[in-house]
């Protein structure tokens, strides 16, 4: 993989953050052209720092025979058109984000559905631009800095309880809790929407955009 440089585009950026959480994409079962020009739109706004998180199940089947890392069988897939779409949506988005911001961050986290394919993607992205600070650790749970805030990443399935989770992120993280000005933690994995404030910490469960599919 030849890295690209990508020049940004503006003179000035406005002192603000942005988080782009890509929970439970499930590309292979859809598409999310509508979606990539929202997070566009957003992004041109400029950002100090910009934050994209490839946060599981990106893709919905792990291999060939359409089944989960897991080897739970589900329905077919384009599987050429899956890793297409996937590639294409990424590397959409980090350019548009290395045009807009001097700081974008890219962080994989491991699912329960396409792990090994998301790891391939997310390190392929991360091998293509320049100036792109990548995270492809593979690692169950993950801390990520937006200036002074903390972000806590999880897919959402190994720990599905929120006072749990914050334990042992408090436990793996106690130098970052303790120099954080404020302190986020994002998951998804169950596909719907929640918020939640509690020990110190603002919880955001994040609503999958992926059409209904065998799990609904």
């Amino acid at each position: 993989i030849e890295p690209q440089k990508v020049e940004l585009l503006v003179d000035e950026v406005l002192t603000q953050y942005l988080l782009i959480p890509l929970y439970d994409m499930h590309f292979g079962v859809n598409t999310y052209d509508d979606l990539l020009i929202k997070i566009t739109d957003i992004v041109r706004n400029t950002y100090e720092e910009i934050l994209i998180v490839v946060g599981g199940d990106y893709l919905h089947v792990d291999n060939l025979n359409n089944t989960t890392v897991k080897g739970t069988q589900l329905e077919s897939v384009d599987f050429t058109k899956m890793i297409e779409d996937g590639v294409w949506f990424l590397k959409s988005i980090v350019k548009v984000c290395l045009e807009n911001s001097p700081c974008v961050k890219l962080v994989y986290l491991p699912g329960n559905h396409a792990s090994s394919n998301d790891f391939i993607i997310t390190w392929g992205v991360g091998q293509t631009f320049d100036d792109l600070d990548c995270d492809v650790a593979i690692e169950q749970f993950k801390h990520a800095w937006l200036g002074k805030h903390s972000i806590f990443l999880h897919h959402g399935d190994k720990i599905k309880n929120e006072k749990r989770l914050l334990e042992v992120m408090v436990a793996k993280y106690a130098r970052e809790w303790g120099e954080s000005q404020s302190r986020y933690l994002v998951t998804g994995h169950f596909h719907h929407e929640k918020s939640l404030a509690f020990g110190g910490l603002t919880h955001y469960q994040m609503m999958s955009p992926a059409r209904n599919s065998q799990y609904e």
